[in-house]
C-alpha cells in the first residue's frame, strides 16, 4: 500500500518509476513533445487524493496527462493536446491516436485516451501549486 503524501518529479532524467502495479517508462514521455512542442516539467502524485494516478504538468504548473493505472484511463487535456488535433481528425481518430501513442509508448494495455474538462483541470492544477 503506497503511503499519503505528495511527491514531485522534475526534470528528465527518469529512467522508471515502479508504481507497484505498473511501470511506466518516463523516458520515453518525449512522444508527447514531438506531438505539438508541448514541454513537459513536472510529474506529480498525491495517493491520497488521487489514488493509483500519476499526473504531468509544463513549466507553467498547467495540467497535460494523467494515468489512472487500476481504472487504465488517460486523460489529455483538452486544451493543451487534443484540440491541437481537431482540424486534421475527427474525434474516434484523435483518440485511437493518442491511444496507440500512449499504448506504445508506456507499454501498456487496453487503455482508455478522454480529453480531460476544465473544470477537473482547474481542480488539479490548484491541488499542485
Amino acid at each position: 500500500m503506497f503511503r499519503s503524501h505528495k511527491i514531485c518529479l522534475r526534470g528528465r532524467g527518469f529512467s522508471l518509476i515502479n508504481l507497484g502495479i505498473n511501470i511506466i517508462q518516463l523516458s520515453n514521455i518525449n512522444f508527447m513533445e514531438t506531438l505539438k512542442s508541448i514541454n513537459i516539467d513536472r510529474i506529480s502524485t498525491d495517493f491520497k487524493k488521487f489514488p493509483n494516478t500519476i499526473f504531468w504538468f509544463n513549466q507553467k504548473g498547467e495540467y497535460l496527462t494523467e494515468y489512472n493505472w487500476d481504472q487504465k484511463k488517460f486523460w489529455v487535456s483538452y486544451r493543451k493536446i487534443w484540440q491541437e488535433y481537431e482540424s486534421d481528425m475527427s474525434w474516434s481518430q484523435i483518440k485511437e491516436f493518442l491511444k496507440d501513442q500512449v499504448e506504445r509508448k508506456f507499454h501498456l494495455e487496453n487503455i482508455s485516451v478522454n480529453p480531460a474538462t476544465t473544470d477537473g483541470v482547474k481542480e488539479i492544477e490548484l491541488h499542485f501549486r
